[in-house]
């Protein structure tokens, strides 16, 4: 099981309940297979398809902004619509500009402020801002998490889904490896032959055929033999 990159603190069979990587990290191997590093939300059985929940604020007004652009490494931010917000909520989410001077510009979030009231959020951003942006610029921005930062089952055909598990979580506010990408081991839904598109389905995580109506982005197609319902067989997944 070689990694294409580098050496990682968790393993890929290993659940842990401190923050051992960077939530969303990419991980690849050598056969191709891809993971995406998550929180869960809820416990998780093994081989279940994952969504996420978002957690976005846009058009907050900033109020405290480094003129220079390689200096834009912290700012603050006025929430105005009396949300609480606990410290480093938006840890590996991303601030992007959506009003004023250095419109467009989207930095990953690196660390967070509590924030009660609708008072004062700070935040630190990984990098300096793309385009110089200033508060008399009329500067607003939209703050949001990881996609990973959250991830539960997925039961709804609305939502995306984010990976799927290859090891079982027992709580919330864990920390593992889902797959994303390559052959994995899928609960299923149904019957589908060899190629056929899956996407997620109502019941407790499972893929199931997908249908030109169907709403849920594609995750994988059916893989190496034709899947019979209510199994594990094998998915070629496409999230990444």
């Amino acid at each position: 099981m070689k990694n294409l990159k580098r050496s990682w603190n968790q393993g890929l069979y290993e659940v842990s309940n401190s923050l051992l990587e960077p939530i969303g990290a990419l991980r690849i191997l050598e056969d191709g297979r891809k993971f995406r590093y998550a929180r869960t939300g809820s416990s998780l059985a093994m081989g279940i398809a994952t969504e996420g929940s978002v957690l976005a604020h846009a058009d907050w007004t900033v109020t405290t902004l480094p003129d220079i652009a390689q200096w834009a490494s912290a700012f603050t931010m006025t929430p105005g619509n009396n949300v609480t917000v606990e410290e480093n909520t938006f840890k590996y989410g991303y601030f992007q500009q959506s009003e004023g001077t250095g419109l467009g510009n989207n930095v990953r979030v690196m660390g967070s402020g509590r924030e009660v009231g609708g008072t004062v959020l700070p935040v630190k951003l990984e990098d300096g801002l793309p385009v110089a942006a200033t508060t008399g610029g009329g500067a607003k921005g939209t703050i949001f998490t990881n996609d990973y930062s959250y991830i539960i089952i997925a039961t709804t055909i609305t939502n995306p889904v984010l990976g799927v598990t290859i090891i079982a979580a027992t709580a919330a506010s864990q920390y593992m490896w889902v797959q994303t990408g390559g052959v994995a081991c899928c609960a299923v839904e149904g019957t589908s032959a060899i190629g056929v598109a899956l996407i997620a389905h109502t019941d407790n995580g499972q893929l199931s055929e997908s249908a030109m109506a169907a709403t849920s982005p594609i995750v994988g197609h059916v893989h190496a033999v034709d899947n019979a319902d209510e199994k594990y067989y094998p998915v070629k997944l496409t999230i990444d």
